[in-house]
């Protein structure tokens, strides 16, 4: 591959410093070739024609100070012809394998001197070693630092010293010390976390709070079951031989030793226990070595013979899983509680006796009853608001039957005065009282029993009768007794 044939610039003759120093490896810096000043090297605002004269700043760039130091190869024109040619090749190749025409020789920013013999004429492109040592010169001296902020080129593959490595160096300081703050901060909070996750977060009531709120740490529920099923043992007499030996054999899975295992029975007469519940009343047991863990639990007792309250001593080893439970001493026989005396009650609001009287004989409630008692879903839809409770579409499954209806009342609205009749609209509510007499079930029963309920009525449409007009919306049991109702 051959070189364009295109003049060289001074610049192509310019050599780094690095360069100079690999030519003279072994001379004295005092018989190196001087450096040639930085005018040498061709700027890109020179001419062809290499004039000393200054030309105009271009684009704000000014041209350097002339040469202190006279250009050998301004100073002598056959500097060319007069260097050694020992070490170039005679034959047409030129260094680095390169070939060139013989016809042609490479022009450069100088050519030869006219009338030079041919044999003294250097190959097109080559140049004495004198003039690259000092192109060298002046190319290291112009990309030397200076003070108007010139640099060196380093060698291919080295780094540039200075500023610039430092900044790089710099950054990669503060990106590893962020990435080791990262890493400091998520491992503390991963440490955080599991050490507030193994922390027992369950809250626990103070002394201040449990005597506040009435509270305990006992477990009520577990003891109050476990006296009620003893109270219930106890209170059951049979004196059939043989039925006292299994009665004390059942005692003593629950008593603690030294507790009568007979539970003050003497083993004559008989009587049954119907139910047997604790009353949720209860009281500690401040006793040394009960401290705390027993409680005197409070026990009503239906029996054959009537109602019975009993005070039964219970004892728990492990407060939080209620284990390890035992009777450890004997009942006590309590009173019943007090009855109270109840005060008079008024009626919610005025009652419409003219409603009520014409859904009672319109056969509005017998209807809706009967339905209801059977579970008669398809009778139950012409009685009920699409809206209707659970309670009132699924009905009694047949428990009772033959519904009888006692009594009705119907109320006003609160306000309203019962001397005058009372229009009703369209999407008013109100509620009824009723009382039904129920057939308990079995072969052949003349049983009855009379049950009151509670129903919220609701005006669907305007009929001919007050029982086309009104529908259920809910159904509830039990009701109040009201004085002068």
């Amino acid at each position: 591959m051959t070189e364009p044939d295109e003049p060289t610039t001074p610049l192509s003759r310019m050599r780094f410093s690095w360069q100079r120093d690999q030519d003279q490896p072994d001379a004295p810096a005092s018989e190196r070739a001087p450096a040639a000043q930085a005018d040498d090297v061709a700027l890109p605002w020179d001419d062809e024609s290499e004039t000393t004269e200054a030309t105009p700043a271009r684009k704000g760039l000014e041209r350097p100070a002339p040469p202190s130091v006279p250009d050998a190869r301004r100073t002598d024109p056959d500097a060319w012809a007069r260097e050694d040619l020992g070490e170039l090749n005679d034959s047409p190749t030129a260094r680095n394998g390169r070939e060139r025409p013989a016809n042609k020789q490479r022009r450069s920013g100088r050519s030869s001197p006219k009338g030079a013999p041919a044999a003294e004429r250097r190959p097109a492109g080559e140049q004495p070693r004198a003039a690259r040592q000092q192109a060298s010169a002046a190319t290291a001296t112009a990309l030397r630092p200076s003070a108007k902020g010139d640099f060196d080129v380093p060698m291919a593959g080295r780094r540039f010293s200075g500023g610039r490595g430092a900044h790089a160096t710099l950054k990669v300081g503060l990106i590893l010390t962020a990435c080791l703050v990262a890493v400091g901060v998520v491992g503390y909070m991963a440490f955080a976390l599991g050490l507030s996750a193994g922390r027992d977060n369950n809250y626990q009531l103070s002394k201040a709070d449990i005597a506040r709120y009435r509270l305990t740490t006992f477990p009520l529920d577990q003891a109050g079951r476990f006296a009620a099923d003893y109270a219930r043992i106890c209170l059951t007499h049979d004196a059939t031989p043989g039925a006292g030996d299994q009665r004390e054999a059942q005692l003593s899975r629950y008593v603690s030793a030294g507790t009568d295992s007979r539970c003050g029975w003497n083993g004559q007469g008989s009587q049954t226990v119907l139910d047997a519940s604790w009353t949720g009343e209860s009281e500690p047991i401040d006793v040394p070595g009960y401290t705390g863990k027993s409680r005197m639990m409070t026990v009503r007792v239906l029996t054959s013979t009537g109602s019975r309250i009993v005070a039964v001593p219970v004892y728990v080893a492990d407060l939080a899983s209620g284990n390890g439970m035992r009777v450890i001493g004997d009942v006590g026989e309590m009173p019943q509680p007090t009855l109270a005396t109840v005060p008079e009650a008024q009626p919610p609001a005025a009652v419409d006796a003219r409603l009520g009287e014409a859904l009672t004989q319109g056969e509005f409630f017998q209807q809706f009853f009967a339905a209801w008692g059977q579970s008669n879903g398809a009778a139950l839809q012409r009685f009920v608001t699409p809206d209707a409770s659970s309670r009132t579409t699924g009905g009694l499954g047949g428990s009772v039957s033959t519904p009888t209806i006692q009594q009705v009342e119907v109320f006003l609205p609160k306000g309203v005065d019962p001397s005058t009749p009372y229009n009703w609209k369209t999407g008013m509510v109100t509620q009824a009282w009723v009382w039904v007499s129920w057939q308990t079930p079995g072969v052949g029963s003349k049983a009855t029993e009379v049950r009151a309920y509670r129903l919220q009525l609701v005006k669907t449409t305007e009929g001919t009768s007050p029982s086309q007009e009104w529908a259920v919306r809910d159904i509830r049991g039990g009701v109040p007794d009201i004085q002068g109702g």
